[in-house]
């Protein structure tokens, strides 16, 4: 009898915990590779086929996302000879944290989360797969969050960088100009002091939109100037724009969908509650990826967006930093690795 009640118990932790699939929209998604690291990547960014991806602890990967061969692999932290001296010209790249390329520039940003937060610069040729550190590095005095890009049209070979950080009271968003024709930056063309922590920013025409954590979203033109805040019901981590609908990662409250039409005065639609904490969301055409802390990753059809329908679930993949979409194809970041899913 006590072993019958056992097994009804896990039959029902099994049923409440699992990703209930909708029959009527069934469409499975698959696990075609998993591209396995030294460490745990927390962020990627794809480009035709190069995959780059932190390494945490262990500097940065260039990889081929279709067939997972490292092209390059650079190292973090600083190397010593046998007497415990420096050796010159050596990054101290602690814990890597974010990455981006620009592909119009050929130019790879790499920003640690240290104390002393940096973001550093190497020149990616993809001709001939060669990289090499540009010799200077864009200082911050707070932990860099996210980093996105703009061209700039008045000037060739430069863009607009918006760069979100955290460090005690200073909460801000900088826009700075990199150019890289001779390397030079203006790291403080505009700053906006923010109530909160940037964890991620997306970019409209017009506006940028940031995720602040339990301070929900914040809205500001691309000057930085004016401000619409607006609080969501859980601790905004990640967002997603599509058309006038902006789709926000909420943790504990699921994900958020939101109406910024009139982009001054959101309106919220409707929340998706989730097994987890929502810690990452992307959209390719109808398809919302949903990636959670406890490593689930839902897939929901948001074509109507007052009634989004989940239409699978992928279960324990021990922790999911990120979700993106390339080519059809869904990638994710977890501790196991970079997951390449089908659907």
């Amino acid at each position: 009898m006590k072993l019958l009640r056992n097994l009804i118990f896990f039959s029902f932790l099994l049923l409440l915990f699992s990703c209930a699939k909708n029959p009527e929209k069934m469409q499975h998604m698959t696990i075609k590779e998993i591209f396995s690291l030294n460490s745990s990547p927390t962020d990627f960014d794809i480009h035709g086929d190069l995959l780059f991806t932190t390494e945490q602890d262990m500097g940065f990967t260039i990889l081929n996302n279709k067939t997972g061969e490292i092209i390059h692999r650079i190292n973090s932290g600083m190397e010593y000879d046998d007497y415990g001296n420096q050796l010159p010209d050596q990054l101290s790249i602690y814990q890597v944290h974010v990455i981006r390329y620009v592909s119009k520039l050929q130019t790879l940003f790499i920003a640690d989360r240290t104390v002393s937060s940096r973001v550093y610069v190497y020149r990616y040729n993809e001709e001939n797969n060669t990289i090499n550190q540009v010799n200077m590095y864009i200082g911050a005095t707070s932990t860099i969050r996210d980093i996105i890009f703009e061209d700039n049209h008045v000037q060739p070979n430069t863009c607009f960088y918006y760069w979100g950080f955290f460090r005690n009271s200073r909460n801000n968003i900088r826009k700075g100009l990199f150019n890289s024709n001779d390397n030079s930056y203006d790291s403080f063309v505009q700053t906006k002091e923010v109530p909160n922590a940037v964890h991620s920013l997306v970019m409209t025409d017009n506006h940028i939109i940031s995720a602040m954590g339990q301070r929900g979203i914040y809205i500001t033109n691309k000057e930085l100037e004016n401000e619409v805040v607006y609080n969501t019901a859980g601790e905004a981590r990640d967002l997603v724009i599509k058309g006038n609908t902006l789709f926000v990662a909420d943790r504990s409250a699921g994900v958020q969908i939101i109406d910024i039409t009139n982009i001054t005065d959101p309106h919220h639609i409707k929340n998706i509650p989730l097994n987890g904490n929502a810690i990452s969301v992307d959209i390719f055409n109808d398809y919302l990826a949903i990636g959670t802390t406890n490593g689930n990753i839902y897939l929901f059809n948001v074509a109507n967006r007052t009634n989004p329908v989940m239409i699978d679930c992928i279960k324990s993949l021990i922790e999911v930093f990120k979700v993106k979409f390339h080519r059809n194809e869904l990638y994710v970041a977890s501790r196991l690795g970079i997951i390449k899913i089908t659907f």
